[in-house]
């Protein structure tokens, strides 16, 4: 929310300064308020790549405390329920080459592991919901419409749990969020369309 603002704040100033230049006679270069919005920029790409770094270091706790917990619960019955500890075990290791070398390929890989996290958070909250109504079903057979269906949301298997997956995915995703790494690929692109 304060970016936008404060990009239309600095071309606003930029504006004023070739105004001046204009008025005055002078280059734009050469005024100290011209300056003001590149040194502000770096500040506001620091503190970005701060958020962004702090938003990883989130996001690899979750990852490893919901990988612990899943384990203690013995999370491992069907290969359905294998899928959040492998993509955990594969996402840590990709969340670290992120932070140290964040290039195009890191960041398109960890946002690829991240879209797996949300499409495995949708396909087991409808895993546990179903194994829950079946459940219910089995023991009262005469559940039907909403009383089934708030029955099995608060079952044996909590049906919204896999639903941290989808927020551990939201997360990641959030961090590549206009990643200055893509930088270099945006502007490859642009250089090749010229040519």
């Amino acid at each position: 929310m304060f970016l936008p603002f404060f990009r239309f704040l600095c071309s606003g100033v930029a504006q004023l300064a070739d105004r001046m230049a204009v008025i005055t006679g002078s280059s734009p270069a050469s005024g100290a308020i011209f300056q003001l919005p590149t040194q502000a920029t770096r500040s506001v790409r620091k503190d970005a790549d701060t958020l962004r770094r702090l938003v990883l270091a989130i996001l690899m706790l979750g990852i490893v405390g919901a990988g612990a917990e899943l384990i203690l619960l013995k999370h491992t019955e069907d290969v359905w329920q294998w899928v959040p500890l492998v993509l955990f075990a594969m996402a840590l290791p990709g969340a670290g080459w992120l932070l140290v070398a964040p290039g195009v390929v890191s960041i398109r890989v960890f946002q690829g592991f991240m879209v797996l996290f949300c499409a495995s958070g949708f396909v087991g909250q409808w895993l546990h919901f179903k194994g829950n109504v079946a459940f219910e079903l089995e023991m009262y057979p005469s559940l039907s419409g909403f009383e089934l269906v708030w029955e099995a949301l608060g079952g044996a298997t909590p049906s919204l749990a896999p639903g941290t997956m989808t927020l551990l995915g939201l997360l990641g995703l959030a961090a590549c969020f206009r990643h200055p790494g893509l930088d270099s690929a945006d502007r490859k692109t642009a250089s090749q369309e010229e040519i």
